[in-house]
């Protein structure tokens, strides 16, 4: 384990210079946060998708989630897609 100075280490994740870091989201009360931090088109430095996840069926899931009108639907998608997840152990949640 190492510590840098906060430029630093924030560079050295948006490099995707890691092989495990610890960040906390700030004020996060919408699900649109999958898109930024897992969809394969938010790659760095258009998302966060810092870990390079890509996978067809996070995409496919985050796309209808997206656009499902009925929230039970949405729900059910998302419960989906945090499966899908942790079962790839994208992260690791604490």
């Amino acid at each position: 384990m190492q510590s840098y100075d906060w430029g630093t280490f924030y560079g050295d994740i948006k490099a995707g210079r890691f092989q495990m870091y610890s960040l906390a989201w700030v004020g996060v009360k919408s699900p649109d946060i999958f898109r930024y931090a897992f969809h394969s088109q938010s790659l760095p430095p258009s998302g966060a998708n810092r870990g390079r996840l890509d996978d067809e069926r996070v995409d496919r899931m985050i796309e209808q989630a997206m656009l499902a009108t009925d929230t039970e639907q949405q729900a059910t998608i998302y419960a989906g897609l945090q499966a899908r997840l942790l079962e790839r152990l994208v992260y690791v949640p604490l």
